[in-house]
């Protein structure tokens, strides 16, 4: 016991070994995260403005790793994926499929085969709806729906939420939510939001959100997530929100939001029970903790570092806080449960 234990303190963060202790209370459950991997069986190049560098076949390399890691950590619960698992390039080269294909052979390969798959921008400019239902089963829950919510322990709730509800991305020509998705973005952006080009060009502030590859959640999802937070308050349980794109404009670089996010804020803080929010979508990442002590931790890209560095993170639970171990660019974390919260309800 004690040589293996050795060898793999080696491989974490000496405050990581430090919990391993005997004389350390383990935590409830871990699970791993990693956010838009847009693998793609391509060359690399670059992002919109030539700015940043994309490493394709890179970020499969880097999904591997966190893998290889994830395989080697003591009751992982389960892996969240926070979205854009491939590129749209794929689409555009017709190989979808096939470099679907190459991911998921990775996800295979993890010890803990509960993945949990938020839908993202790239899922839908690859695929149909009910084609990510059957491949990444993005349908779950009694209602039969892409928001739901599980709890991989007792006190605990995750709810994952579909940022794309009303989009013009991933929904029919003409349906409701797209017309209304439509109606907005035409609204507050004079750029053509229809066809290329620099949809941002004079957007500023929070008004940087009402760009194509954002969405919203759409009234119907709210008011699940305000039912679905009302009975985690009154059932003494702590949440745990995972979402493509932000819920809070200072936990990216401004223009990665949900076209409503005030309105998903204003029921997050109302409900007086959520511990964090774990995005995607903005590739360089970030966080805040937000004046209701909610904490909103949006996850860097393996796109943008490929075969450089490890990408990916495990989060371990307790009953007061979220330890994130990150690996490669992505940041360690503590993430402590906010004084309302401490007096909110039963900790299980």
């Amino acid at each position: 016991f004690f040589s293996s234990h050795s060898s793999f303190c080696l491989r974490r963060p000496a405050r990581y070994c430090l919990r391993m202790s005997p004389n350390v209370t383990a935590p409830l459950f871990r699970f791993g995260v990693i956010a838009d991997v847009q693998y793609c069986n391509c060359d690399d190049g670059t992002n919109f403005d030539g700015s940043v560098k994309r490493h394709y076949r890179g970020a499969l390399s880097a999904l591997g790793k966190a893998v290889d890691d994830w395989n080697s950590i003591e009751d992982l619960r389960f892996i969240a994926q926070l979205g854009d698992v491939i590129d749209g390039k794929c689409e555009k080269f017709g190989q979808s499929e096939s470099d679907l294909a190459d991911v998921m052979a990775q996800f295979q390969r993890c010890n803990v085969q509960e993945i949990y798959h938020c839908i993202g921008n790239h899922e839908l400019y690859n695929f149909a709806r009910w084609q990510l239902a059957q491949k990444l089963r993005t349908i779950r829950g009694p209602h039969k729906k892409e928001f739901y919510s599980f709890s991989p322990a007792s006190g605990w709730r995750f709810i994952v939420l579909d940022p794309y509800q009303e989009a013009i991305i991933g929904l029919p020509i003409g349906s409701a939510p797209y017309a209304k998705a439509l109606t907005e973005l035409q609204q507050n952006n004079p750029n053509d939001v229809l066809h290329g080009g620099d949809w941002c060009a004079g957007l500023k502030g929070d008004q940087k959100r009402w760009v194509p590859y954002n969405g919203g959640l759409g009234d119907e999802q709210l008011e699940w997530m305000q039912r679905e937070l009302h009975e985690a308050a009154a059932a003494g349980e702590q949440v745990v929100i995972l979402c493509h794109v932000l819920l809070h404009p200072k936990a990216g670089a401004g223009s990665t939001m949900a076209f409503d996010f005030d309105k998903a804020l204003s029921i997050v803080h109302a409900s007086n029970c959520v511990v964090a929010v774990l995005c995607g979508h903005d590739h360089t990442g970030g966080y805040v903790q937000d004046d209701a002590g909610v904490h909103h931790l949006t996850f860097p890209s393996p796109l943008n570092e490929g075969d450089k560095a490890p990408c990916h993170a495990h989060v371990e639970v307790y009953p007061d806080r979220l330890e994130v171990i990150g690996s490669g660019v992505v940041p360690s974390r503590t993430l402590t449960r906010a004084p309302s919260l401490m007096s909110g309800g039963a900790v299980h």
